[in-house]
């Protein structure tokens, strides 16, 4: 704008030192004419353009969110993906990762950038150091939901095109439910397999319990156990060390549901649901043993 501005200032100029032509007066007047329209045009065109692209960043998008399918197929419990954006500039990105052979609950501090309805995530791990670019494209958002397509993942200026092209659709993380799952637990007598008990503590640890054919409880010495809790999200870490056991680290996600009764003998139980790589599903009950 301020180019044709300028332009017509000199045509004006130009004019008042060739003011006694008539035939120079018509036609700067109407180039300038012409350069004021065209200039308005050009200047409108830009302003438009300008707000397009500058879309303000959702801000449905602002709460913490559980993958559950990719491209329309439920997904595996320990595919599980939250994402908590935090602002309109920062997020963490938690998943189940395998670094060689060992499992980990891996959470990755990134910052956010937003644009034409795409949404760029960069973070970066530090042991071992990982720089994660992905890139998505937000098809379908609201409080309720989000779908997003994966356009572009970058591991260490890496490009990998595995999951390129995946459209992942998100639910929001229901409120925590740690506090109800904080006591004993024992497995239910439905359960096929040998009996065992998990004690929640308030800190995010937990205890695992042997069961012997008397129902005497011992708890497993090397156990490690920890939790985190995201809604109806649980994911265990533990060791198995014990013995012959097979001495290895594993991270488990499972989907929990806990149900409240009035019956004091048995006040609550839960449920421990997992859907594996393979199809199958894993389901544990437990009934709740006291604090």
């Amino acid at each position: 704008m301020k180019i044709y501005l300028l332009y017509i200032n000199y045509i004006v100029t130009f004019a008042a030192k060739n003011k006694n032509s008539k035939i120079m007066k018509h036609f700067f007047l109407s180039v300038m004419i012409l350069s004021v329209i065209v200039g308005i045009t050009s200047c409108k065109k830009d302003k438009d353009t300008s707000s397009s692209e500058d879309r303000k960043f959702p801000t449905e998008l602002i709460q913490t969110w559980k993958s559950v399918s990719v491209d329309g197929k439920t997904m595996a419990t320990d595919k599980t993906m939250i994402l908590q954006v935090k602002d309109n500039a920062s997020a963490n990105v938690m998943e189940r990762l395998v670094y060689g052979a060992v499992p980990v609950w891996q959470s990755m501090s990134s910052v956010v950038s937003y644009s034409n309805d795409t949404l760029k995530i960069t973070g970066s791990i530090d042991n071992p150091f990982t720089r994660v670019v992905l890139t998505y494209k937000i098809l379908e958002i609201t409080n309720g939901r989000l779908k997003m397509k994966l356009l572009s993942e970058v591991v260490n200026s890496i490009y990998k095109p595995d999951r390129v092209g995946q459209e992942f659709v998100f639910e929001p993380v229901p409120s925590n439910i740690d506090a109800k799952i904080q006591g004993m637990w024992k497995t239910a007598s439905s359960y096929e397999l040998d009996p065992f008990g998990l004690y929640f503590k308030t800190y995010g640890d937990y205890d695992y319990y042997y069961y012997d054919s008397h129902g005497t409880s011992t708890i497993k010495s090397d156990n490690e156990g920890h939790y985190w809790f995201y809604g109806n999200l649980i994911v265990l870490r533990y060791k198995n060390t014990h013995g012959a056991h097979d001495q290895k680290e594993y991270v488990e996600c499972w989907n929990i549901k806990i149900v409240e009764t009035t019956d004091p003998d048995n006040p609550k139980t839960i449920t421990l649901t997992t859907l594996h790589e393979d199809g199958t599903t894993e389901t544990i009950p437990f009934r709740f043993i006291g604090i």
